[in-house]
């Protein structure tokens, strides 16, 4: 029998017609209805195993372009995470600066406030001392000088820390009016 769907498979390979194929089986002792019932047998087979084939090679296909797509994926990927690094890295850059010329700016208006502040205060000691000078014709001793520039020195050099270096606002705030009131102590003082 296997020799029988062998000799069919050959012919059909060879393009044989489905009656030359019965006629050469009739010449082996074969019916005509079984001659075609193998040749039915023998092209199922056939198609199976064209069917396998086909299988494998599209299995080798898909294969061989599943990797190249990996590689041109992967490609990509690095591509728009180097894109995407770039442009956050730009971001970040930027944002930075931005900040950076805000705190510029912050400190130097803190710094002219500062030396508006500076500016009032030796205004303030100037008239308080022409005050003092009207009213006390007699100087009073140097241990009050000292007292007196000594708190107008700490009460303008806290403001200045206060206004100047970073730190929590609370902080900045107890810092800049206690160095204000020490400044006003300076200048009442005597």
């Amino acid at each position: 029998m296997a020799d029988v769907l062998e000799t069919i498979k050959a012919m059909v390979r060879q393009g044989a017609s489905s009656d030359e194929i019965v006629d050469t089986l009739k010449t082996m002792g074969i019916s005509e209805d079984e001659a075609r019932k193998l040749i039915l047998l023998a092209e199922r087979d056939m198609l199976r195993v064209l069917r396998n084939e086909i299988r494998e090679i599209a299995a080798d296909a898909f294969d061989e372009r599943a990797e190249a797509m990996k590689k041109e994926l992967a490609a990509d990927v690095n591509r728009i995470v180097d894109s995407q690094m770039k442009l956050t890295k730009k971001l970040l850059f930027d944002s930075v600066r931005e900040e950076l010329n805000r705190y510029i700016s912050t400190v130097s208006r803190l710094e002219d406030r500062l030396s508006v502040l500076e500016k009032k205060v030796y205004d303030l000691e100037t008239r308080l001392g022409d005050l003092e000078s009207s009213y006390h014709p007699h100087s009073r001793g140097k241990g009050v000088a000292v007292v007196k520039y000594v708190l107008l020195l700490v009460g303008l050099a806290a403001m200045a820390v206060a206004l100047l270096m970073p730190m929590p606002k609370n902080t900045q705030m107890l810092v800049f009016f206690g160095g204000l009131i020490a400044t006003l102590g300076g200048v009442l003082f005597g």
